[in-house]
């Protein structure tokens, strides 16, 4: 071990400042002398990087990964899950709670010690109404479902406190509590740090975290934002990722990534007094997702076969370098897990459950001639789509991840469609494998 992972969090932190007005309150106060230096070394103008689309195996792994390759094994396993509790992800949350069996009997079996925290990709916004959620900004979440049903309720029109929630948590609050007072699950030596043996039943109650979050997710924004509390001092969740433990993250969401640059500047473009350059109507009142797809993305190409990378663009929509970018660059997010798998010298991966097709891979079209309410809300057609249970006559639909595949090129545990309701526990249980083998 080269250094304590305590000494990145200035790495963590400096390439990332002012990213979230919930960063600067809570970790005090960061020298940001050498900001800028910290940022151009370690990501470059984000430029150059393509998708990762056509880069992975069916298997969702990375073929001829450098990045993590030699790594050393380790016995244990930090998971941190980044779960979209915005309003469309109702039956995709219940689904994937059913299914964290397949992630945690691996583990349990092959004995490894693991500890299992979870966060939404909630980071507050502009125009998401500050009594609406908590925006959590990468802190865990540590509490029973059933002592938030608030949580499950989304305007007049979503309430899923049953199917949500109550139907799947058993447990009462009290046996939800942690013995170390951590807010994380975990399995050491065979013991679970809450009362009794059953991890599973604690996850039912633990893993659904509702609907009403933002729904311009931020989810790798979150990911890095938990990573910066756990190395920081006074955090509730300081110390949640061990320097003897791999790291799996595992990103599930509908939507694109719309981590904020975070400034004010980079704010405006949710204005309606403001440029609108990335507003799918000019004319509306109030922007849609596809903001956040045309803020981050460039296409190419056909409607039907389009090609589409990650994109830094200025207010005005122009190509701009990482300072002035309104998106945080990916290429700031390979940096944060290129230093922890640096400084831990142990696995570091991240599995994504989003919006891609059976295989894997994403898919871009133009449907604005075919499906224009969709493109003004997204900015692009569906990246897959599969019957929702909680709604028989819509399908659940997806947006392709362009921006998520390209951060996390080289640390990959596997890459899986959202849509595939009844393959999660296929797509935790290749991930859990990933480490395992």
């Amino acid at each position: 071990m080269t250094r304590s992972i305590l000494s990145l969090t200035p790495i963590l932190s400096l390439a990332f400042l002012g990213a979230c007005v919930i960063v600067d309150k809570s970790l005090g106060d960061i020298d940001d002398e050498g900001t800028d230096d910290v940022a151009d070394e370690s990501t470059g103008d984000g430029s150059e990087d393509g998708t990762t689309g056509g880069d992975t195996t069916e298997s969702g792994t990375t073929a001829g990964d450098t990045t993590t390759t030699g790594a050393q094994t380790a016995d244990s396993l930090d998971i941190l899950v980044v779960l979209d509790n915005s309003g469309s992800m109702g039956a995709i949350q219940t689904n994937f709670v059913k299914s964290v069996s397949s992630l945690i009997d691996p583990l349990d079996a092959a004995g490894v010690d693991w500890r299992i925290g979870v966060t939404t990709t909630d980071n507050g916004n502009p125009w998401c109404p500050g009594g609406q959620g908590t925006p959590e900004g990468g802190q865990l979440v540590y509490s029973a479902c059933t002592d938030r049903l608030q949580d499950f309720l989304f305007a007049d029109t979503i309430d899923i406190t049953e199917v949500g929630c109550s139907d799947l948590c058993d447990l009462s609050p009290g046996e939800l509590s942690t013995t170390n007072g951590k807010p994380w699950l975990e399995r050491v030596d065979g013991e679970l740090n809450i009362a009794g043996d059953d991890a599973i039943a604690a996850l039912d109650c633990l893993l659904p975290q509702g609907v009403n979050g933002c729904g311009f997710e931020s989810p790798l924004e979150s990911a890095h934002l938990a990573i910066v509390r756990s190395v920081s001092e006074g955090e509730s969740s300081f110390g949640f990722i061990r320097e003897d433990a791999g790291l799996l993250i595992i990103i599930i969401t509908d939507e694109v990534d719309c981590s904020v640059n975070g400034n004010d500047v980079a704010n405006s473009i949710f204005d309606a007094d403001g440029d609108k350059a990335f507003w799918s109507d000019p004319n509306s009142p109030f922007p849609t997702s596809a903001v956040c797809w045309n803020a981050g993305v460039d296409c190419s190409g056909d409607a039907d076969d389009l090609d589409c990378q990650a994109a830094n663009k200025n207010t005005q929509g122009q190509p701009s370098n990482v300072a002035n970018a309104v998106l945080s660059p990916p290429s700031n997010y390979t940096a944060v897990l290129q230093a922890l798998a640096s400084d831990k010298g142990l696995p570091v991966r991240v599995g994504l459950i989003t919006g891609v097709d059976g295989s894997g891979h994403p898919h871009y079209a133009d449907v604005s001639a075919t499906d224009p309410a969709f493109q003004d809300s997204f900015g692009v057609g569906p990246g897959c789509e599969g019957p929702d249970p909680f709604d028989v006559d819509n399908p659940l639909q997806a947006v392709p991840p362009v921006r998520m595949l390209e951060a996390i090129q080289g640390f990959e545990a596997g890459v899986h469609s959202v849509c595939d309701i009844e393959g999660y526990g296929v797509a935790l249980a290749a991930m859990a494998n990933t480490f395992i083998d």
